[in-house]
């Protein structure tokens, strides 16, 4: 008796969880997160490479005025709002305020060592009340081999998904962006 009372209630049990009302609904609720994070970090990665993409463009560019010595006596804040002012950058809007967080390396390679630039890049301190680092900026002379960097602090778009945790931040959670370049001066005339 108490078997066939036991066996009716698990029976009743079983239909009630055999049922398949509402099961698009569960596989719903279990795979739209991880969908949806996929996507969030697709768009988040890819506005990222669209922003280093943009500013290396905008440092080759600036860069080629630089060697063939059309920009003489240049300065740190006027090769600043040169590659700020490219369209690329200026009118996508890829990177807002520009000149403010940037900065500038740019030194003269020693061809018995060839001694590169440092690992870590100089980059803009965003905390308030900070002061700038002091970055090389030399231009050097005819036919020497100089180095270019560029490094630029930018806020991610979903700061919460962890596309980044290998990126490089700065103590405000924005992420470095850093582009290179090299050339030799042409000779002057």
């Amino acid at each position: 008796m108490i078997l066939n009372r036991l066996r009716a209630r698990l029976g009743r049990a079983a239909r009630r969880f055999g049922r398949e009302d509402g099961n698009a609904s569960v596989e719903f609720v279990v795979v739209f997160p991880v969908l949806f994070y996929m996507l969030i970090c697709a768009a988040e990665s890819g506005y990222m490479l669209a922003r280093s993409v943009m500013l290396d463009r905008a440092l080759d560019l600036t860069v080629r005025s630089l060697r063939l010595g059309l920009l003489p006596g240049v300065q740190h804040a006027q090769l600043k709002a040169l590659i700020c002012a490219d369209p690329a950058l200026k009118n996508t809007g890829l990177m807002r305020n520009c000149e403010q967080i940037m900065m500038l390396e740019l030194r003269p390679v020693d061809t018995d060592t060839f001694q590169p630039l440092n690992n870590s890049p100089t980059c803009v301190d965003r905390n308030p009340g900070a002061i700038q680092p002091v970055t090389d900026f030399r231009l050097g002379a005819e036919n020497e081999l100089m180095l270019v960097r560029a490094c630029a602090v930018v806020n991610p778009i979903f700061p919460l998904t962890g596309v980044g945790f290998h990126l490089p931040k700065d103590s405000t959670g924005g992420y470095q962006l850093v582009s290179m370049s090299a050339f030799v001066n042409e000779p002057r005339r």
